[in-house]
C-alpha cells in the first residue's frame, strides 16, 4: 500500500478498500478495488481526514497503512484494531449514503535504523541508491533461500547510507540489503550481519534484530561488498556486427543459485553488461526477441 512519490517530510496514511469475502482467511482485493493516499502533517493529526467514494452496496475490509519519515511510525491496521483482514471489522454501505466515523486509533510501532557503507566502511559511490527491507522471523521459508523470505516492510537509502525503517510490531526481524552504483560494478546483496563486516547471504545466517513498541534499535549498520561483472559485446556471423534492431537480453547462471537471474539487456552495438554478481563461475544465455523483418538469431550459451 506504500505510494512511493509521495511528499517524504510530512506523514502519510494509505487508505486500502476491498469488498469483504466469503473466505476472509484468505486476504486479498479484486478488480475496481479503490487504493487511496492521504498527507498529513505530523503536527496536526487532525489533517488525516480521508473520501472513498464510488463504492457499490456492500459490505467492505478497510485497511489502514501510515508511513512516517521519522521516529518509530505507527503500526498498520484493519478496521477496527484488527490484525489481519480475517477478524477485521466490515464497513456497510449503501448507494447515496455515507459510512462515517470509520476513524482508527493506530497504534505505536518500533523502527530499526544504521549506516550502509562500502567495503571497510568507505562511502558508498556517490550516485548509490540501494534498499533496505525487513522480514519477522517467522517469515522465513527454506533458511537457504534468500528468495523464500516474505519482507513486509522497506526503506530506501541514498549515497549517505543513512535508513530507517519503522511502522514495525514489536518483534524480532532480519534484513536484507541491496544497493546499485553509477559504476556499474554494483555492491553485493546482502543480509545483516552480527558485525558490519558480516555480509551473510542466507536467511539462517543473519542476524536476528529485536525490536521494543516506542523504541528505535539503532546502530544496525552494514559495510557492503563490492561486486563483480561481466561484459562483452555480441556479434553477428563471421564477427560482423548485429542486424539494425536487434533486441534481447544476457542472462548469467550459477550452480547451486536459487530465485531471480541476474539479467541485463544489451544496447544496439551488442554491448552489455551484467553487475552486482556474486564471486563464482557463471554460464551466459543470450536470448533474442523476434525481429521485425528478417530470420533473426538463435538463442546461444557461453561456454557453448
Amino acid at each position: 500500500p506504500d505510494v512511493e512519490e509521495l511528499d517524504q517530510t510530512r506523514v502519510h496514511l494509505g487508505l486500502r478498500v476491498g469488498p469483504q469475502h466469503v473466505d476472509r482467511d484468505v486476504p486479498r482485493f479484486g478488480v475496481g478495488d479503490g487504493l487511496r493516499a492521504v498527507g498529513g502533517d505530523a503536527a496536526d493529526p487532525d489533517d488525516f481526514n480521508y473520501h472513498v467514494s464510488g463504492l457499490d452496496t456492500g459490505s467492505y475490509d478497510v485497511h489502514f497503512s501510515p508511513r512516517s519519515p521519522v521516529g518509530v511510525g505507527y503500526l498498520r491496521s484493519w478496521w477496527n484494531g484488527a490484525q489481519d483482514q480475517s477478524s477485521a471489522t466490515s464497513v456497510p454501505v449503501t448507494d447515496g449514503q455515507e459510512s462515517s466515523g470509520i476513524d482508527p486509533n493506530l497504534g505505536e510501532g518500533s523502527a530499526i535504523s544504521g549506516d550502509v557503507r562500502g567495503p571497510s566502511g568507505a562511502s558508498l559511490t556517490p550516485g548509490t541508491s540501494g534498499r533496505v527491507i525487513v522480514a519477522s522471523v517467522g517469515e522465513i521459508g527454506d533458511p537457504n533461500d534468500p528468495n523464500s523470505v516474505y519482507f513486509g516492510w522497506g526503506a530506501n537509502f541514498d549515497e549517505t547510507g543513512s535508513y530507517v525503517v519503522n511502522g514495525l510490531p514489536a518483534g524480532e526481524y532480519i534484513l536484507r540489503i541491496s544497493a546499485e552504483d553509477p559504476a556499474d560494478n554494483g555492491y553485493r546483496t546482502s543480509f545483516l550481519g552480527d558485525t558490519a563486516e558480516s555480509r551473510p547471504t542466507t536467511p539462517g545466517a543473519a542476524v536476528h534484530v529485536t525490536t521494543t513498541q516506542g523504541a528505535v534499535a539503532a546502530g544496525r549498520d552494514a559495510n557492503l561488498a563490492l561486486a563483480g561483472k561481466i561484459t562483452g559485446t555480441l556479434r553477428g556471423p563471421a564477427g560482423g556486427p548485429l542486424a539494425a534492431g536487434t533486441v534481447g537480453q544476457v542472462s548469467a547462471y550459477r550452480a547451486g543459485d536459487y530465485g531471480a537471474v541476474p539479467s541485463a539487456a544489451f544496447d544496439e552495438d551488442g554491448h552489455y553488461v551484467l553487475s552486482g554478481l556474486d564471486a563464482g563461475t557463471y554460464t551466459l544465455q543470450f536470448e533474442f526477441d523476434p525481429p521485425t523483418s528478417g530470420t533473426g538469431y538463435a538463442s546461444s550459451w557461453w561456454p557453448t
